[in-house]
């Protein structure tokens, strides 16, 4: 935006992109291309064939059955709509100057909003959160590829995915977030071949 406000409209433009088997050169065939990359890298096709069958012996895709129970008061307060200090957590950590997604929202403005604004949105997160059912919009991104340093532009795999999603929804997720991470590491609900 600051580039545009200073008169350089230049649009960064992919080259035809090239996987080995055609070539995509219209930006819809581009995205295509890469969709089909990112899939393919994310797939647990990927993993080798030892950790798959650790994965499938061990049950790791799967929930474990026998976790232990956690107490009630735990699960109440799980299911209880979120407070002004839950909110106010997740604005605080949101990082600043970051790209917002289509609503073009950014996380400067919601950190700014008087505490009756803030009110609303808590009332906004709060339905999302009773119902069960999110805005529209927030089940949306942008996908942005960028180049790898050093990598051939023409090749799809040289680009990396950035997902830019509503910054109203990244702080509802981060609400949740920290809300399941108390609850899981409280009752000792993490198996232990859990990380990160």
């Amino acid at each position: 935006m600051a580039r545009r406000m200073n008169g350089n409209t230049t649009q960064r433009t992919i080259p035809t992109l090239d996987n080995g088997h055609g070539q995509a050169p219209s930006n819809v065939e581009k995205a295509d291309l890469l969709a089909e990359t990112y899939a393919q890298t994310s797939s647990t096709q990927n993993y080798s064939r030892k950790f798959r069958r650790y994965i499938d012996r061990h049950n790791l895709h799967k929930a474990p059955d026998a976790a232990p129970s956690a107490p009630d008061e735990d699960v109440d307060t799980l299911n209880n709509d979120y407070d002004l200090h839950e909110l106010q957590t997740a604005i605080n950590s949101a990082k600043m100057h970051k790209s917002s997604g289509e609503d073009k929202i950014p996380y400067e403005m919601i950190r700014n909003l008087s505490k009756p604004a803030l009110k609303v949105l808590l009332d906004i997160y709060n339905c999302a959160w009773d119902s069960g059912t999110l805005p529209g919009d927030w089940k949306h991104a942008i996908v942005v590829p960028f180049i790898k340093p050093g990598k051939d532009p023409s090749k799809p795999e040289s680009y990396r995915p950035i997902a830019l999603t509503s910054s109203l929804c990244n702080i509802m997720e981060r609400m949740v977030t920290n809300r399941f991470q108390w609850f899981l590491e409280r009752g000792e609900q993490l198996t232990k071949n859990q990380a990160g």
